[in-house]
């Protein structure tokens, strides 16, 4: 298989994830992505950029079929924070009201990665088998 990719900028403003997340759900879905839990994790590392990033540039967007995986990346040129001190594996108290949103991204893809240093950006990058795959893995 070729590798095809999406490319996407939008602002750093609340309503632009919208359009980035159809964008994404329409590119993968000629690849047989349409795994609504993968795509929830897409958007979280979208409302993440968006809301903590405090960033003024646009946020990029990448997604990309090939080698059997589906891969979407989102960067931003925000104030970034240290990784070592986020769990992306432990739940918060059920009462909390935030602090879920690494752990999604965690579980709903087969790869998760985060690379963020202070005041240069974070980038997430999460990955999720093709299905034609996952089926010739059981």
């Amino acid at each position: 298989m070729s590798c095809e990719k999406l490319r996407l900028t939008l602002p750093p403003v609340r309503h632009s994830s919208r359009r980035a997340r159809e964008a994404i759900a329409d590119f993968l879905q000629r690849f047989e992505v349409e795994d609504d839990l993968f795509l929830v994790a897409v958007g979280e590392a979208l409302a993440n950029a968006i809301e903590h990033s405090r960033s003024i540039h646009d946020i990029e967007v990448s997604a990309r079929c090939a080698d059997g995986c589906a891969t979407v990346e989102v960067r931003d040129r925000g104030i970034g924070f240290s990784v070592a001190t986020r769990d992306t594996e432990t739940a918060p108290s059920a009462l909390s009201e935030r602090g879920r949103g690494l752990l999604i991204m965690h579980r709903c893809s087969d790869e998760f990665a985060i690379e963020s240093s202070p005041r240069t950006g974070t980038t997430v990058t999460l990955s999720r088998r093709l299905a034609t795959t996952r089926k010739h893995e059981n």
